[in-house]
């Protein structure tokens, strides 16, 4: 309950360039998780919003073009703007809430898996009290083989359940599956030390409905001697009169004769008027008189700080044992309600009672301050396991974006047999469709419709009337079948082809080369400064001098095309994205009449483009996720793409053959 929990998403030493993340959640802030969390699992050096924006704004967009970023949220929660490159998915538990918060972070040579309390808001890693456990794992790493995959096997788990039916498909369930696929690869063919600690025993402990975290207890647990004591810290408990299944499932768990204890720290302030804790004055009801007693949580070093934290500590004279993670201390939580069960994820730890790692474990709840249930005020918070406002139904499964260049369309998948009777759904300004129509045309599991011009919608909006005929709305996010064939920001369409070409030339990472130039640029604007000399502004002078620039910018697309690529969505973004021969092309056409150009000059540039392509190592470019004929395919069909952006009946006669020659040579 200590250190900066955002550390945990920074790469470690070695760990090489991120392949993707999988993380679910309760509560989101899409602000936090994009510019704390996925800012540090890129690797960002710039943040949007600083004051050399566009450079912050290449950053990411090259980053997250790179990796496959998922995260499930609950369907409580209401999604706003973000960054389409990464998918935002809808978990499906008809029971009760998705409250798990897990992580999959997944580089090169690394894999994390973190189980934690904390939410992804600023709260949950910023000023509550929470907890995280991490695993790493990499080859010769001493980590519980078993933990890290058993957590994998879990997000997976979920994953399945919110995608039934659409995880063979281009979509944000294909691509959640593939990052834990790429996981278990690599932990596959890793070897691992002996230097994980002997006498700690670990587990993971998911929760469900009718699938109670506390069985995995007896995983972890040894000395031959049954559980006598138990500490419990939660922020939240069970408030409905008679509902006392999560304490009397502890009980089960402890030994039925002989002394037993039951220490229960709460959450609350001393205050001048006396004592308020801020829980339901129920919380022990259904244990034996005197099994129970009382402390107020001491947040660490006496920081006023929220406790979120869930933690359960159970031990014998010989053993201790300590479970940690989502759960709070509910039946819906634990999974012993008879209805409801949230999802969940904790991890067991087990280790002797008077072992270095058992002190460890005892130490997790600190002692507080005790108190007894007569001399204190009852006043519980609104507790976290119950949403705020409607659920969205479970019958609008899907809403995926195909992001044409010509035609965008929106497809939404929808499941009959759970939609409400009368429904709406819309985009902008504009009803997309409606129950009504929807019935008229046969019921189809998918409608289709085209998009207007513009940027793409992040959500759309549904509007529904449930059984009391009170009519509710919610949005819902829009994921994108094909990242990849996004349309890169405005301020990307806009750069001048010479500043990308100066970019690409360049030795620098590609937002610092593209904002030197800019900078360079602007500043020779603001001075007036112009070149005098004619024959360097025309003629073949300037032509060589832009030759040899093409030249150096081609050898570094080059090198960019040919770095490993992990995922073909990245292998769009490098052929069609901002700084790929498409739009480069784009823009020295655009730009052929720019003072000095020669006649014919752009469409010999393009050649040169495709030559550039048809020449990569696509071979140290192909990795286990893309294959050296897909690769070859797909630059194949660029270099068809640029032949067609050259109007050859146009070009000079002196340069009309090489071009013809150059493209026949891209194509071989």
């Amino acid at each position: 309950m200590s250190g900066r929990l955002l550390e945990h998403w920074q790469a470690p030493a070695g760990a090489g360039a991120p392949i993707g993340l999988v993380t679910t959640t309760f509560t989101l802030d899409v602000e936090f998780f994009e510019t704390s969390c996925l800012s540090r699992f890129l690797a960002l050096d710039s943040q949007p919003g600083e004051s050399d924006g566009l450079m912050a704004l290449i950053e990411e967009e090259e980053r997250l073009a790179e990796v496959r970023v998922s995260l499930l949220v609950d369907r409580s929660e209401r999604p706003g703007s973000r960054k389409l490159r990464w998918d935002l998915i809808a978990a499906v538990n008809p029971s009760g809430l998705q409250h798990a918060k897990a992580t999959v972070l997944v580089w090169e040579r690394h894999v994390r898996v973190l189980v934690a309390s904390a939410n992804l808001t600023p709260a949950g890693y910023r000023s509550n009290v929470e907890v995280l456990t991490a695993f790493d794992a990499f080859d010769g790493s001493a980590a519980p083989r078993q933990v890290v995959i058993d957590v994998i096997a879990f997000v997976r788990e979920q994953i399945e359940a919110a995608c039934t039916g659409r995880l063979d498909e281009s979509g944000p369930g294909a691509r959640a599956l593939a990052t834990l696929a790429e996981a278990t690869r690599l932990i596959d063919g890793w070897s691992t030390s002996p230097g994980w600690p002997k006498p700690l025993r670990v587990a993971v402990a998911p929760g469900g409905p009718h699938r109670s975290p506390l069985g995995a207890l007896t995983r972890v647990w040894g000395g031959g001697m049954e559980p006598r004591d138990a500490v419990v810290l939660s922020p939240y408990y069970d408030s409905a009169p008679g509902d006392v299944a999560a304490a009397q499932a502890l009980l089960e768990r402890l030994a039925r004769r002989g002394r037993r204890s039951i220490r229960f720290v709460l959450p609350g302030d001393a205050t001048a008027a006396g004592l308020v804790v801020r829980a339901p004055a129920t919380v022990a009801s259904g244990l034996p008189d005197g099994l129970a007693s009382f402390e107020l949580f001491r947040p660490p070093d006496d920081e006023p700080r929220r406790l979120h934290a869930k933690v359960l500590v159970v031990r014998s004279d010989a053993w201790v044992a300590a479970m940690v993670g989502s759960s709070n201390f509910t039946s819906a939580g634990l999974g012993v309600h008879g209805a409801r069960g949230h999802i969940e994820l904790n991890v067991w730890f087990g280790a002797p009672a008077d072992s270095l790692e058992g002190k460890h474990l005892l130490a997790l709840v600190p002692t507080g301050q005790p108190f007894t249930a007569e001399n204190a005020t009852w006043q519980p918070d609104e507790d976290d396991e119950t949403p705020l406002l409607p659920v969205l139904p479970y019958g609008f499964v899907d809403c995926l974006l195909a992001p044409d260049r010509e035609h965008p369309t929106l497809r939404l998948v929808l499941a009959a047999e759970s939609l409400p009777a009368w429904w709406r759904v819309r985009a902008g300004s504009g009803d997309v469709l409606d129950s009504v129509a929807w019935s008229a045309a046969g019921r189809p599991v998918e409608h289709i419709v085209p998009l207007p011009p513009g940027p793409p919608p992040f959500f759309v909006e549904i509007d529904w009337r449930d059984g009391d005929g009170t009519t509710w709305s919610a949005p819902f996010a829009v994921n994108v079948t094909d990242p990849g064939a996004l349309p890169p920001p405005d301020e990307l369409r806009g750069l001048p082809a010479d500043a990308v070409l100066a970019a690409l030339a360049s030795s620098r990472p590609l937002h610092e080369a593209v904002m030197a130039e800019m900078t360079r640029r602007a500043r020779t604007e603001a001075a007036g400064l112009t070149e005098l000399d004619p024959l360097k502004r025309h003629g073949t002078d300037g032509l060589l001098r832009r030759t040899r620039r093409l030249s150096s910018a081609l050898a570094g697309l080059q090198d960019r095309l040919a770095r490993p690529v992990r995922t073909t969505d990245a292998l769009a973004w490098r052929l069609e994205g901002p700084f790929g021969p498409r739009s480069i092309a784009e823009r020295l056409l655009a730009e052929h009449d720019a003072e000095g150009r020669l006649p014919g000059e752009a469409s010999f540039c393009v050649a040169e483009l495709a030559l550039a392509v048809g020449r990569v190592d696509w071979a140290a470019a192909a990795t286990t996720a893309v294959s050296e004929a897909q690769l070859r395919a797909a630059a194949q069909r660029s270099v068809a793409e640029l032949r067609t952006m050259v109007a050859i009946d146009q070009v000079p006669v002196h340069l009309a053959g090489y071009i013809r020659d150059a493209f026949d040579e891209a194509t071989r």
